[in-house]
């Protein structure tokens, strides 16, 4: 299995914007093998994924995603 990268769609109301939406990769989540993951955030160079957890079931990876301030955009 690859690795899943996560992304979100933010929009830009503004007339003066140069596009009405663009698409930014979040999260990331490895396979390590019997369900299990790495899960990464991007940092706000959006050129570095940096490692918060390690085995982690989906479930669990999901609940970081949701909680953890890591991920707030």
């Amino acid at each position: 299995m690859d690795k899943k990268a996560l992304k979100i769609l933010f929009a830009c109301p503004s007339p003066n914007a140069l596009s009405p939406t663009f698409e930014s990769m979040f999260a990331r989540m490895e396979p390590l093998g019997d369900g299990r993951f790495a899960l990464y955030f991007m940092r706000y160079t959006g050129k570095e994924w940096v490692g918060i957890g390690d085995a982690l079931s989906v479930d669990e990876c999901m609940k970081a995603i949701q909680d953890d301030a890591w991920f707030v955009p």
